[in-house]
């Protein structure tokens, strides 16, 4: 795993099993009160307690046997982000010299930003899937998660040349597993650089960042032009001047 940059000795990476890092788990789920309730952590005398006191139960990290890291599970998915990143920096204020992981999942729609919390709120190690493969609603979404991170953070998640195979992996990962990638998946979906609207056109055109927040081709993408009836006469010249280049 990469280093962060800046000051920080920590990397965001991808646990995987086998011969991976040992793993600390905490469940945690949605607020049903003024704490965080958690569930099943396996620390005795602790199972129900928020997260944070289900740890201070098993003692300072040090003592927690063989443990890589904490990690914190949103097993349900029904936890919000800002309480994410407020579970994470409690653990990484009651436990300085530990390693926090962050297992989200999808079924608020809010795992990706959820995993971006627990990054900011300390966490050295996103889980998830690529393409966000998963039983109910799916898992954190790799995919988008690593672009977010890198693109737009500054974190190192993977080597910078291998940035640009982003698209064309995420086609062949749905084409293995008989998925159609959605078109509109972040980054790496046939539409996320495709502009069909004339004002649209023209406009990036000009200044491709008044409707880009990135370059397609970071990510491996590409823009695309799209035809309409409603496409003004100076626009079905721009698409046809951009096509000949």
């Amino acid at each position: 795993m990469a280093p962060l940059p800046g000051d920080h000795e920590e990397s965001v990476g991808v646990d995987v099993p086998g011969d991976g890092p040992v793993l600390w788990v905490v469940e945690i789920q949605n607020r049903s009160d003024a704490e965080y309730p958690a569930f099943g952590a396996g620390v005795p005398g602790a199972e129900g307690q928020p997260a944070a006191a289900q740890l201070h139960k098993a003692g300072p990290a040090s003592e927690l046997p063989g443990a890589d890291f904490i990690v914190l599970c949103d097993t349900n998915g029904g936890t919000m982000p800002f309480e994410i990143q407020n579970i994470t920096e409690e653990v990484r204020s009651l436990f300085p010299k530990a390693k926090v992981g962050i297992h989200c999942h999808e079924d608020t729609g809010m795992a990706v930003a959820s995993s971006i919390m627990a990054v900011q709120g300390g966490a050295s190690m996103v889980q998830g899937t690529f393409l966000g493969f998963g039983e109910r609603c799916g898992n954190a979404n790799l995919c988008t998660i690593i672009a977010n991170l890198q693109l737009k953070m500054g974190y190192t998640c993977i080597p910078e040349e291998k940035m640009e195979d982003l698209t064309v992996t995420a086609r062949y990962m749905a084409d293995v597993a008989n998925l159609s990638l959605p078109e509109k998946e972040p980054y790496v979906g046939r539409s996320s650089f495709s502009h069909k609207g004339g004002m649209h056109i023209d406009g990036v055109n000009k200044n491709p960042k008044s409707f880009e927040h990135i370059q397609p081709e970071t990510g491996g993408n590409s823009r695309r032009l799209l035809m309409s009836e409603r496409v003004e006469v100076c626009c079905f010249e721009n698409c046809r001047n951009w096509h000949r280049n």
